[in-house]
């Protein structure tokens, strides 16, 4: 197996004061090894600072006009239809922000086909050097849509990416599987490189993340998700009578949620540090290398809300950059990386996976 690159899907939104978005305070915080950000446009305002200190941190930042945050309920609803109806075309919106552009990501409202992103693809074909193309992984049979898919990857340059975007992975998990070993059998004629996104469901409780196990087995280039955000984050409301602390367990792969019925933090906070999680994983050399969760450790942290997004996406950043990063590059196989996740896979299909 070789190595891998992640993908961090950072929002650019929400208050248009700097000094109050989480994202955009803990950029300078966050490691700087395999990473490549990925912004999702929000807040056209906030933009040009995202990428300023994105661009001064990682060298190249991929920017996507995201078109499903207008098809669900969800807190950034409103303003990416405003943001749609502002621009005719995805065209119009990338060459107005070229400059704050180094890599396009075309993304289309659903449909049962890929013509729409054929057709946004091409009509920036010639402005950029390089395209990346977020594509949705169906939970049906892709079989009757391969067709569309196809004329795709032929308009695709070899220098072009494939961002294979998974919306739903629980209880689906075997159809999911054999739609990406479609896609990327046809997606390889052109040896592009490719990406899986969000085989991860982070709203659930101890879910998996399935994002690496994918990339070793299919050989991909590398995996991304929201850092343990949630993809449709809720609008919010009076504020949640229970607290929910998040806390990525790298050595399972697995988000644990750790939960007290309270308006304060400090039951779950107590939950957190007093598992075997905790005592396993934010040990004295994690610490050394994870800056939040020696805060947590030395009662430095915040009864916030805000502080313990921070510390989940922090965290989790931090154990991909190393722990991921050591167990990825010691297996031998898919299996030895992440045997429950590759089980998982192979008794839903009723069979082993075949190698590619």
């Amino acid at each position: 197996m070789g190595g891998f690159t992640y993908l961090w899907i950072i929002r650019c939104g929400g208050s248009e004061r700097l000094n109050r978005n989480v994202e955009y305070k803990l950029i300078r915080e966050a490691p700087n090894d395999i990473i490549i950000p990925l912004v999702e446009v929000i807040n056209e305002n906030n933009f040009g600072n995202f990428h300023y200190i994105l661009k001064g941190k990682y060298g190249e930042v991929w920017v996507d006009l995201p078109y499903y945050l207008a098809e669900h309920s969800n807190s950034f609803e409103s303003d990416v239809i405003k943001l749609k109806s502002r621009y005719i075309s995805p065209r119009d919106f990338f060459l107005t922000h070229k400059n704050y552009v180094d890599v396009p990501v075309i993304s289309a409202p659903f449909s049962h086909s890929f013509d729409q992103e054929k057709k946004f693809y091409e009509s920036i074909k010639e402005e950029f050097d390089k395209i990346a193309v977020r594509i949705r992984v169906p939970t049906y049979d892709i079989s009757n849509i391969l067709d569309s898919f196809n004329k795709l990857i032929k308009a695709m340059r070899p220098e072009d990416v494939l961002l294979l975007d998974v919306f739903r992975f629980s209880r689906v998990e075997s159809q999911i599987v054999s739609n990406i070993r479609k896609i990327i059998r046809i997606a390889r004629q052109k040896n592009i490189d490719l990406f899986i996104l969000n085989a991860f469901d982070t709203k659930q409780e101890n879910c998996h993340n399935y994002g690496p196990l994918l990339t070793a087995y299919f050989s991909l280039n590398g995996f991304g998700d929201f850092a343990t955000d949630e993809r449709y984050r809720s609008k919010g409301g009076s504020g949640a009578s229970t607290k929910i602390i998040r806390y990525y367990d790298p050595s399972s792969f697995t988000l644990r949620f750790f939960t007290e019925k309270t308006t304060r933090y400090e039951g779950a906070k107590e939950k957190l540090i007093s598992s075997g999680y905790w005592a396993t994983i934010s040990d004295s050399q994690h610490q050394k290398r994870c800056r939040v969760c020696r805060e947590v450790a030395n009662n430095l942290n915040r009864n916030d809300p805000s502080y313990w997004r921070r510390f989940r996406i922090l965290h989790y950043l931090n154990c991909l950059v190393h722990e991921t990063v050591s167990q990825y590059y010691s297996a031998n196989t898919p299996e030895d990386l992440d045997p429950d996740g590759y089980n998982v896979i192979v008794n839903l299909q009723g069979e082993e996976i075949p190698w590619q």
